[in-house]
């Protein structure tokens, strides 16, 4: 039987009583390995895995996009194909540039003055040998119907926008960072060179900023991790004698500076695939781990080590060595939505059960940072499995710790609820901004309203004639707060 309006209404009103001050939720859905393998955070307990996801997918370097309200995924990517929810491939999405086991291939950013846009940074497959690497860009458009329809559309890779030449003789790894503005950093190691070209990435497209020279030229980057914590960038390379580094980064005007080498014995070989293949800050900022492959001289299984930023003059840690042999290896590390950093490693009885590890208190120094070698079981073998996914950057300022804190959010009112041709904004706040966002989506997370408002008005009227009936998601943004609420459409 078709539902009455009325019932409508008291069925999406009830969703209003959610709280929306709580935790972004775009670190939800993880999706990995060439094994279907999905990891979904839930408020409470485990991470539950699945099985579901899109098979055959790349080794190592992937995205995904979720949407930061609401979690649910909106698609995935190793870099040379793009899924879209569904699990389907989207039409124009295979075909990038990207490499099977390349370590940042994949990497998802918006496309600042696009709303519903993203960038999908691939990067070929390395030799670790010769100077073969390139890095492309396309343009995914989550509002093209793709697999979907008009009204549930499901994104496309848009025709023209794929496989965009940005860089050559390019390092497998890449970073991104979110300026304080609507715009964000793209730092990209060279292959074998000591120089990082830092490209600006804002409504005009992707520029070159400025390259940093930091004298060590270095085999081949493959793992670089920011953190917001302490803003600095960590950086490793494959070659098990070559540094790890720790530079200072300016997220305002997108200058890297003080490299310092982290301190410790991690072999002497200069002979690829014994280095570093990932890196994880702590929460706090102030242990780095890091994740290497295996060992050369002396051979060794793969080791996982932390560096201490409070005795900087202390060697790095050594907390766990695989084995004794470097048949099993050490792989990737990333940061939950529940603040353990998990770690994959190839388990010492192949075809047996298959674990992913955590270190449940990683701000806690040594060994007291927990480490739970069997803390996830899996289901399926894991030996092609070598990283966890990028998550992708969408604008969120820095100075503005909205998700984190409640402290001074303004209250956000909606009516008429529900809204049938318009709707009324009231911002009861006595903050003071020069410029607020104001931005709706729907419940996929397609974004209907994206608009810029140059002096503060508490009362704002939107025009909602065209919107599908359904519930949205209003989110109003300054540089001092974020403030959210839904309203009904009939």
């Amino acid at each position: 039987m078709k539902q009455s309006i009325p019932s409508l209404f008291l069925v999406c009103l009830s969703a209003l009583i959610i709280t929306l001050n709580t935790k972004a939720q775009e670190n939800n859905h993880w999706y990995l390995g060439s094994n279907g393998l999905s990891i979904h955070f839930e408020v409470n307990g485990l991470p539950t895995l699945t099985y579901n996801s899109y098979t055959p997918y790349g080794w190592a370097g992937c995205g995904v996009l979720n949407n930061n309200i609401y979690g649910n995924p909106v698609f995935y990517t190793d870099g040379q194909i793009v899924v879209d929810r569904t699990h389907q491939i989207m039409p124009n999405g295979e075909d990038l540039n990207g490499g099977n086991s390349t370590h940042s291939s994949g990497k998802i950013c918006a496309r600042p003055g696009h709303p519903g846009q993203y960038y999908v940074f691939s990067i070929n497959t390395s030799t670790e040998s010769s100077f073969i690497d390139n890095l492309y860009y396309s343009i995914v458009d989550t509002s093209l119907v793709g697999n979907g329809s008009i009204t549930n559309p499901l994104g496309d890779v848009i025709n023209g926008e794929k496989n965009n030449l940005l860089n050559s003789d390019v390092s497998e790894s890449l970073e991104l960072i979110a300026g304080d503005e609507d715009f964000y950093w793209l730092i990209s190691p060279r292959y074998y060179d000591a120089t990082i070209d830092i490209f600006r990435i804002d409504e005009n497209g992707i520029s070159l900023a400025n390259s940093f020279d930091y004298s060590i030229d270095m085999l081949d980057v493959q793992a670089i991790r920011y953190s917001k914590a302490n803003h600095k960038l960590a950086m490793g390379s494959f070659g098990e004698n070559d540094p790890i580094l720790i530079f200072d980064f300016d997220h305002l005007n997108g200058s890297l500076s003080a490299p310092m080498e982290v301190p410790g014995n991690f072999g002497t070989s200069s002979n690829p695939y014994a280095g570093i293949i990932d890196l994880e800050w702590s929460p706090n900022g102030t242990k780095l781990y890091m994740s290497k492959y295996r060992g050369n001289t002396p051979v060794s299984g793969g080791k996982l080590f932390q560096y201490d930023l409070n005795n900087p003059n202390e060697d790095a840690v050594l907390i766990h060595q695989i084995s004794a042999t470097n048949t099993y290896v050490s792989k990737g590390l990333r940061l939950g939505p529940d603040g353990i950093i998990y770690w994959l490693y190839v388990n010492t009885t192949p075809g047996t059960i298959e674990y992913i590890a955590g270190i449940l208190n990683p701000d806690e120094s040594g060994t007291s940072c927990n480490l739970q070698l069997q803390y996830l079981t899996c289901d399926v073998e894991l030996n092609f499995t070598g990283l966890f996914p990028n998550i992708a950057l969408e604008f969120k300022p820095e100075s503005a710790n909205f998700i984190e804190s409640n402290i001074n959010v303004p209250k956000l009112i909606c009516y008429p609820q529900p809204a049938k041709d318009e709707l009324n904004l009231t911002i009861e706040s006595n903050l003071n901004s020069k410029e607020i966002q104001v931005e709706i989506s729907d419940m996929s997370g397609q974004l209907v309203y994206n608009k810029k408002i140059r002096s503060l008005n508490n009362n704002i009227k939107i025009e909602t004639t065209t919107y599908l009936p359904g519930i949205y998601m209003v989110k109003v943004r300054s540089e001092s707060f974020v403030t959210t609420t839904k309203f009904i459409k009939i």
